[in-house]
């Protein structure tokens, strides 16, 4: 059974660890292929609110457990967004938990968490387009392809953050941007 859960600052090198690995050996799914992520640049990309109760209003990585073992971490983000959205990203330890159904019950998970306890209306998701193990297990939670992703940039995100996280950063190159609404 999948559960979640915060992760505290001690485990921020574990997902470290979780995401370079997958760097360094998914074609489909990281951004960085190959390359290096450094433990700086991670720390710097998940700052300590992420894995901080303080911060929780701003994002979260959480922990991702089935059976009570951690399999990997969902991460959700709103400091950059305008109200009641967040954007989802997710990761697991290695390539031997995907193709399971993991990841789409933990996106269930924390869809329900995010709508329950946060009050997030709008989700915003952006795998590789080249990720379509990704893009299917997103379309089973509810996802949906924008049809204008310049549109869905400007009615989520602050207008300050558009030039460093926007369609035309390196987070929007390559991607598919994918959408859910809750009601």
């Amino acid at each position: 059974m999948i559960t979640l859960r915060h992760a505290t600052l001690d485990e921020r090198r574990t997902t470290y660890e979780w995401y370079s690995h997958l760097a360094s050996q998914d074609n489909q799914s990281c951004w960085m292929i190959g390359d290096v992520y450094s433990w700086e640049a991670y720390k710097r990309d998940f700052e300590d609110f992420y894995f901080e109760e303080a911060g929780r209003n701003k994002g979260s990585v959480m922990m991702i457990e089935n059976d009570g073992e951690d399999i990997g971490c969902v991460c959700y983000t709103c400091f950059h967004l305008k109200p009641h959205a967040a954007e989802l990203d997710i990761w697991l330890k290695d390539e031997s938990i995907t193709g399971k159904g993991y990841g789409t019950e933990a996106l269930k998970a924390l869809v329900k968490y995010l709508h329950e306890e946060r009050d997030i209306e709008r989700l915003i998701i952006r795998p590789l387009k080249r990720n379509t193990r990704a893009i299917k297990a997103y379309t089973k939670v509810g996802f949906r392809p924008a049809s204008d992703t310049r549109a869905v940039i400007s009615a989520y995100m602050k207008a300050q953050y558009t030039e460093v996280y926007g369609e035309d950063s390196e987070h929007g190159t390559g991607t598919t941007t994918m959408v859910m609404e809750l009601k």
